[in-house]
């Protein structure tokens, strides 16, 4: 069971937007201001904790249970013990695994450079493009928020940011609001000043599922960071030791997972894929080694009660595979060969003749040596 962490504050600050405007605050009418969070930003908020102890009370694990958290986040530890206590586990026996959330702060592997980073969301915007419907969902979005002293969502040009390797613009700054909104409406706090339906906050989530379909879904960055967690993940499916083995992280964890062993869920009334806090991918194991996943989730709707919707597989029929299957198709990714261009650092260009070639080479090859000798 993979889980996301609790509902938790944001900052006001804005990541991405247009120059000069660095706050969320600047992209509404002046009569939306953004309300602070009882919290710090990032950490739990007390509605949050209630609903991830509600989760722990209603699911019913194989045990003996195991809970490992992101030490590196003070939330999904704040996380793990709800949720542990409302499964009634000791909460002395969490597991702090930091190296299997971000393997590179471990030194198993290398971090990649940002000109990586950038290519690869560029290659997955590419894959995944806004669509007309996600472009006129910002526009509608950015009317009922009104417009402040920044552009309007539409008129900031989107890109992926050659510094940070972050898709940027106006796109990122609706998906920032929209899950700012959704935190606020699932913390039990007013929500969008009063004047937004929770139905409007499903619906304009969209824009926030639309942009960690392209940050987080990019398949070299999610081998990069999760493929030492998804092949932790298919060892557990092979041994089938019984029990249930949790890893409470990040909504990037549950993205990167569906990319890899190629998911996709509809969690109503959210829109599909949406990767909501407190929700988790579950894999379910049976006696004839069959693997089945589904999700449990919370609407937000006011209450606690926990959902669950069954996920289905991109790359095959029907709801259960072997774990030879998975096995097969996912470590094909894990184990995917890629490649790159070279290039010459003695002519421009990525192709030179063969007698360049072997004038440079050849040349280096006939190179006559000297040294001298000493007596003896």
């Amino acid at each position: 069971l993979i889980m996301r962490h609790c509902l938790r504050s944001c900052p006001s600050a804005a990541k991405g937007g247009a120059d000069g405007f660095d706050f969320l605050s600047n992209y509404t009418s002046t009569s939306h201001e953004f309300a602070s969070f009882p919290v710090e930003d990032y950490m739990c908020l007390p509605e949050g904790l209630t609903m991830v102890e509600a989760v722990g009370s209603s699911l019913s694990l194989p045990t003996p249970v195991t809970v490992e958290v992101d030490s590196g986040a003070q939330r999904d530890i704040d996380t793990g013990a709800a949720l542990m206590r409302g499964i009634g586990l000791d909460v002395d026996e969490m597991i702090e695994a930091p190296c299997l959330f971000k393997p590179t702060s471990c030194g198993y592997c290398k971090e990649l450079d940002v000109d990586v980073k950038k290519d690869a969301v560029q290659q997955r915007l590419e894959e995944f493009p806004m669509t007309d419907e996600v472009a006129s969902l910002i526009d509608e979005f950015q009317e009922r928020l009104g417009l402040g002293p920044a552009p309007a969502f539409g008129d900031i040009d989107n890109y992926v940011d050659s510094e940070s390797g972050y898709y940027s613009g106006g796109a990122s700054i609706a998906s920032q609001i929209s899950e700012y909104i959704l935190m606020q409406m699932g913390g039990n706090l007013t929500f969008g000043w009063g004047e937004l339906t929770r139905e409007d906050v499903y619906r304009y989530l969209e824009t926030h599922i639309f942009y960690r379909g392209v940050q987080d879904r990019s398949l070299t960055l999610a081998l990069r960071d999760h493929s030492y967690m998804s092949r932790e993940i298919l060892d557990t499916l092979k041994a089938g030791e019984g029990g249930t083995r949790i890893m409470v992280g990040h909504d990037g964890d549950l993205d990167a997972l569906a990319e890899i062993f190629g998911l996709q869920w509809f969690t109503p009334p959210f829109p599909p894929n949406a990767t909501t806090p407190g929700s988790g991918i579950r894999f379910d194991l049976d006696e004839d080694g069959g693997v089945s996943v589904s999700l449990h989730y919370q609407a937000f709707d006011g209450g606690d009660e926990v959902l669950f919707a069954d996920a289905t597989w991109t790359w095959e029929e029907g709801g259960t595979v072997t774990v030879e299957n998975l096995e097969a198709h996912v470590g094909g990714i894990l184990n995917e060969v890629l490649f790159a261009d070279a290039t010459w650092t003695w002519e421009e260009g990525g192709t030179v003749t063969v007698e360049n070639l072997e004038a440079h080479v050849g040349g280096i090859l006939n190179e006559v040596l000297f040294a001298d000798a000493t007596w003896t």
